[in-house]
C-alpha cells in the first residue's frame, strides 16, 4: 500500500464508531496474540537497543538510475498496512532512483490527507508524483534498501516513465485502485514503471478476508480486490545496499520475521483490537505486541515463531 496511509490515523481524522469498535480489545473474542492477557497487560517499558547503525552516505553508494528503493518504518501503522493484504511481503513504500544532472533523486507517489471530521479520509487525499533528493530520503526513519530492477527492464524507459508522470503531475490514488490508470499509489507507480519498461507483471495480493479489517477498509474506500506490495517489486532478499539511522541489518531482518509471524496469525476471525489500540492521536501496539517486537530485535533473541509461542500462547495453546 503506501506510506501516505501512515497519516490516516491522526488527530486530523475522526474515527467512526465502527472503526473504533474494531480497535477495542474484548477478552471473549478470538485472540492469537496473548488471549485475554492482551487486553489487560501492563504498559511495556522498552528495553535499550544497544545496536545502532550508521546511515549510508550518498557519496559512498553504488548508485544508478533505475534502481528501486524500498522503505519500512517499524511502527504500528506499518503492521496494519501489511495485515490488509492476505499475503505477506516486506516493506511498505517504494520509489525509483534517478540521477538528474549528477544529483541522485527518488521519484515517488506520495499523498497526504486533509483535515476531515466526517466521511472517508480517502475523499480528501492530496498529492501525486514528486521528486525528492536521495540525501533527504535517507534521513527518513526506518529501514531503507535499494535493489536492481529485474534484468528485462529497460532502465532508460523506466526513468522516462518516472519523469513523464512527474511532468504530468499524475495524482495520488487514495483508493488504491489498481484498475485506475489515471492515478497511482506508491507501489503501483513503481510497478507500472517496471511493467512499461519490459519488466514482468507485478502480482497483486488479495485483500484480507479478515472481518475486522474489512470494516476499516470499507471506511477508507479501498477498492481492492487486490493490492500491490512493495516487496513484490524486486527480489527482496538481495538488496544492493541498506541504510538506517537507528537499526542494523540484523535488526531489520529480525523485524521482518517478527512481522511475518504476526501476519500469519491474523486469521479471518482475529480482531484488530488484539494487536492495536487507539491512542490520543495515533495507532498504538497493544503492550504484549510492543514487548514482542522489543524482545525480538535484541541480540540473541529466539526466532519469531518461538518467541511468539513463548509470549502469546501460554493462555490458549499454539496458533494453528
Amino acid at each position: 500500500m503506501s506510506a501516505a496511509v501512515l497519516w490516516v490515523v491522526t488527530g486530523c481524522v475522526h474515527l467512526p464508531a465502527t472503526v473504533r469498535a474494531e480497535l477495542q480489545c474484548v477478552p471473549e473474542r478470538p485472540n492469537l496474540y496473548g488471549g485475554a492477557r492482551a487486553c489487560t497487560a501492563a504498559e511495556h517499558a522498552a528495553a535499550a537497543q544497544p545496536q545502532r547503525a550508521r546511515p549510508a552516505e550518498v557519496r559512498d553508494l553504488p548508485l544508478a538510475s533505475g534502481q528501486i528503493i524500498l522503505i519500512e518504518r517499524p511502527v504500528p501503522m506499518s503492521l496494519y498496512l501489511s495485515l490488509m493484504a492476505e499475503r505477506f511481503a516486506p516493506y511498505i513504500h517504494a520509489g525509483i532512483v534517478v540521477i538528474d544532472e549528477g544529483t541522485p533523486y527518488v521519484y515517488e507517489a506520495f499523498g497526504s490527507f486533509g483535515i476531515r471530521v466526517t466521511g472517508s479520509p480517502a475523499d480528501d487525499m492530496h498529492g501525486g508524483i514528486r521528486r525528492v533528493p536521495l540525501k533527504s530520503f535517507l534521513r527518513r526513519d526506518g529501514f531503507i534498501a535499494v535493489f536492481e530492477p529485474p534484468p528485462e527492464v529497460d532502465r532508460e524507459r523506466l526513468v522516462q516513465f518516472a519523469r513523464d508522470h512527474l511532468a504530468r503531475k499524475t495524482p495520488f490514488d487514495g483508493y488504491f485502485d489498481n484498475a485506475d490508470a489515471s492515478r497511482f499509489y506508491c507501489v503501483e507507480f513503481v510497478a507500472r514503471a517496471l511493467e512499461s519498461s519490459g519488466g514482468p507483471l507485478v502480482p497483486g495480493a488479495r485483500v484480507t478476508p479478515n472481518r475486522s479489517a474489512s470494516s476499516v477498509l470499507g471506511w477508507l474506500k479501498t477498492a481492492g480486490p487486490d493490492l500491490l506490495l512493495a516487496g513484490d517489486l524486486v527480489d527482496a532478499q538481495r538488496p544492493i545496499w541498506f541504510s538506517s539511522r537507528r537499526y542494523t541489518r540484523e535488526q531489520m531482518e529480525a523485524y521482518f520475521g517478527l512481522k511475518k509471524e504476526l501476519h500469519r496469525r491474523f486469521t479471518a476471525q482475529q480482531p484488530l483490537g488484539s494487536l492495536f489500540r487507539w491512542g490520543w492521536q495515533n495507532l498504538e501496539y497493544r503492550p504484549l505486541v510492543e514487548a514482542y517486537f522489543d524482545a525480538g530485535m535484541q541480540p540473541g533473541a529466539p526466532d519469531a515463531q518461538t518467541l511468539a509461542r513463548l509470549m502469546f500462547d501460554g493462555a490458549q495453546g499454539p496458533a494453528q
